[in-house]
């Protein structure tokens, strides 16, 4: 098992889902645990790839996901 962990850009973010710049391509249809600040509160949910494009700057991708769990405090 290998765990990386790189910084996104939301550029979306609804209920169900976000759309993130991404510095790297994560294929669609894998699982991934998304952690981010809420109201100074690092949260963390489980999101499924849904769609990957590449994005204007070189070596970005739009990543869309969709929330698989609630948001949790990250521990």
């Amino acid at each position: 098992t290998l765990e990386t962990h790189k910084r996104a850009q939301i550029v979306d973010l609804n209920d169900t889902g976000a759309l993130l710049l991404c510095p790297v391509h994560l294929p669609a249809n894998t699982v991934h645990t998304l952690e981010l600040m809420h109201d100074g509160q690092q949260v963390a949910t489980e999101v499924l790839v849904r769609h990957v494009s590449p994005a204007a700057a070189p070596g970005t991708y739009h990543v869309g996901v969709e929330f698989l769990s609630p948001p949790l405090a990250a521990p």
